[in-house]
């Protein structure tokens, strides 16, 4: 990549997400270990805002950055109403 011209002349005009999303097919390996890397932090800068300021951001983060989809849809079909004693 240092002998690269072209990705060096797109490093500095482009957003990190462009260039390595732009440079995926290229350097694949690399390329998707830093998107990996970007969307970690995008997500913990999204959760550590001066609303929730958090020491303990683990479980956030782990579900920030799940690929699992929710069933909504499913845990609300399944709910029962509470019984009265």
């Amino acid at each position: 990549m240092k002998a690269d011209s072209s990705m060096k002349y797109g490093f500095h005009l482009l957003t990190l997400e462009k260039f390595w999303i732009k440079g995926l097919p290229i350097n694949s390996t690399l390329a998707s270990f830093a998107l990996r890397i970007l969307t970690g932090f995008s997500a913990l800068a999204l959760i550590k805002t001066k609303q929730r300021n958090r020491l303990d951001v683990d479980s956030d983060l782990m579900i920030a950055l799940a690929k699992t989809e929710p069933r909504i849809n499913q845990l609300v079909q399944n709910m029962q109403s509470q019984v009265s004693h």
